[in-house]
């Protein structure tokens, strides 16, 4: 049974992680519930994607920890290009000023590793909807 709703049906999301069995576990998940899927593997080809798909993509979820290019400074370069960027991150442990950075940049939310699919989709639904930055 999927569980679409209107919402999933127009959105894209970029998924950044460098684990190959998170991708594809995460990447099914979300197409099963209606959502086109943008997968990287590392931050540099997050940005190019995300270069290449900033009038598409509705929200990009970023691991923190990524090689060649961080999560973060992934996300502010994306941030320079497009400053309504949407981005969750996931990470094993977020310090308390580096979150409070993250917020003051327009962070939608953090969830912290390992997290189930399910509890991701409620975040993903969450910075969707929320208004327009």
């Amino acid at each position: 049974m999927q569980d679409q709703d209107a919402s999933a049906r127009c959105c894209t999301v970029l998924f950044v992680d460098d684990e190959v069995r998170q991708i594809e576990l995460i990447r099914s998940f979300l197409q099963k519930r209606g959502f086109r899927v943008l997968v990287a593997e590392d931050g540099v080809e997050a940005v190019e994607i995300h270069g290449q798909h900033k009038n598409e993509i509705h929200l990009v979820i970023l691991d923190l920890g990524l090689p060649r290019l961080s999560g973060w400074e992934a996300f502010l370069s994306m941030k320079e290009n497009d400053p309504k960027v949407r981005a969750i991150f996931t990470s094993g442990y977020v310090g308390p000023e580096i979150k409070s950075e993250m917020a003051n940049q327009g962070v939608a939310e953090i969830i912290s590793k390992p997290y189930l699919p399910a509890e991701l989709l409620v975040k993903i639904r969450a910075a969707i909807n929320q208004p327009p930055l």
